[in-house]
């Protein structure tokens, strides 16, 4: 059986694999050797999803789905082979500060407290699943039950998920995690708790590896390794990560589509990352409802915003060029939201337009919502766990801005500011106990950005180099 799970989580690689090299064969070059695992592993994870529940429209359940799997792997691969290019370009980053001497050493001295923090976050993640192997309460009773759901079902009974009288909370979450949580129990041919415990483990470790290895591309070592060591060392992170729900892989999927973003605003050599964004913020809507907004808000600020000066045609041409990776994601996410999915919690369980003007002109309601996300922000992951490091940095070695990446780091800000804006709103207009409603959900919404805002924050910084400064001394 672990045998049996391993493969499938094998084939969600090598399909997220091929389905990078199909919409980007430049993406997959040694300059970014690293990110293309931790992106293959986590791309195939949502295409997989995103397969298995076609096929349970068409099939009705997912018996036969493996094969299907199988096949769908193996004409990727064949379409990857015709389309291959005999030399692949290289992508060009902006000037990266290399390391001698004392900024060596001491990077080495980082590099094993990382070490200490992946250990005892690996530590962390163990004795936590053991006591808790089935999640938290969110994990059975929402994203486990809705897999049970697509795993059991025979002969389309597990459209009986969106019929009024089911107990199951939520339906209207897209379906991302439960599906492939049940894509991996097929594969098994029974349930168990190894698969969302190694799918939610595989979501750790490819955003933990992912903003290390952006960070060492876009900066220096030193830097992607204290990145790394705060993402690793802050513990709500980890035990989110356990409790087999779907923020940290949402967290994943807004981090790798910065980090696209930011490479993409100085690529030299035009990479096109531009499809390979439009598949990341796709399956962001197809992990969480939080992850529409994310994807709106993606599409407003690079093609609208942002744009300038540049040809209508260009930005047209461009615009396209994001849609050929995220269109296929859309329609299916499209389809969930009409046919499938019923009306949002947020906005059926309004009582009137009156009651929702009501909490919108209601000041106490705004500086409630601004103190619970001071307070959690600050004291509970910032202030506890990393604050020292985040201060430190700026007056070690400054602040700059590449030329190149400044269009791109607006972006990226402005998309991070502008989600946690709307989480804010919908916590103003929120039909629940707002206390709650906030204490029960702040702490899961900004994990959904922190390890992009770690990237965004550290890539704002001049690299370190201690030579340097002993220089200036």
């Amino acid at each position: 059986m672990i045998l049996k799970i391993f493969g499938s989580f094998l084939i969600s690689s090598i399909i997220g694999y091929l389905w990078i090299s199909l919409f980007n064969p430049d993406f997959l070059n040694k300059n970014l050797k690293s990110l293309k695992i931790f992106f293959s592993i986590g791309a195939g994870m949502g295409i997989s999803s995103l397969f298995a529940f076609i096929w349970l429209n068409m099939a009705g359940d997912l018996y036969y789905y493996p094969v299907f799997e199988c096949i769908t792997a193996i004409i990727l691969a064949f379409l990857v082979f015709i389309k291959r290019t005999p030399s692949q370009k290289q992508f060009i980053h902006g000037k990266k500060q290399t390391q001698s001497g004392l900024s060596n050493s001491i990077s080495y001295i980082f590099l094993v407290l990382f070490g200490i923090s992946i250990f005892t976050g690996l530590l962390l993640f163990i004795f936590i699943s053991f006591n808790m192997p089935y999640g938290e309460t969110d994990a059975f009773a929402i994203w486990n039950g809705k897999a049970r759901f697509f795993f059991l079902s025979e002969n389309f009974h597990w459209l009986d998920l969106f019929k009024k009288n089911i107990t199951i909370e939520h339906i209207d979450y897209p379906l991302l995690l439960p599906v492939f949580v049940a894509k991996n129990w097929t594969y098994a041919g029974q349930e168990s708790i190894l698969s969302p415990m190694l799918t939610s483990f595989t979501f750790i470790l490819i955003t933990t590896g992912s903003l290390f290895s952006s960070l060492n591309i876009s900066k220096n070592r030193l830097q992607s390794i204290v990145g790394g060591i705060i993402l690793a060392s802050t513990p709500f992170f980890i035990v989110k990560g356990t409790h087999q729900i779907a923020d940290i892989p949402l967290s994943f999927y807004v981090l790798a589509t910065i980090i696209l973003l930011y490479l993409e605003s100085s690529d030299k050599e035009k990479n096109n990352f531009l499809p390979l964004i439009g598949i990341t913020s796709a399956l962001a809507a197809w992990c969480k409802n939080e992850g529409i907004l994310f994807l709106l808000c993606v599409i407003f600020y690079r093609f609208i915003i942002f744009v300038k000066k540049r040809e209508f045609h260009l930005v047209k041409k461009d615009f396209f060029s994001y849609l050929s990776g995220a269109a296929p994601i859309l329609i299916v996410i499209a389809y969930f939201k009409i046919f499938l999915a019923p009306e949002t919690d947020i906005f059926a369980n309004q009582r009137g337009v009156s009651t929702l003007f009501s909490k919108i002109f209601d000041p106490s309601r705004y500086l409630l919502t601004a103190r619970k996300f001071f307070n959690f922000a600050v004291e509970d992951i910032i202030y506890k766990y990393v604050s020292l490091l985040l201060v430190a940095f700026p007056f070690i070695n400054g602040i700059k801005i590449e030329k190149n990446y400044k269009t791109g780091l607006k972006i990226c800000f402005s998309i991070l500011v502008t989600v946690l804006a709307g989480y804010f709103a919908v916590y103003i207009i929120s039909p629940n106990n707002l206390t709650w409603h906030i204490n029960t959900s702040l702490g899961r919404l900004l994990l959904h950005l922190l390890p992009a805002a770690v990237f965004v924050y550290f890539c704002s910084l001049k690299p370190i180099n201690f030579d340097n400064l002993l220089n200036k001394k």
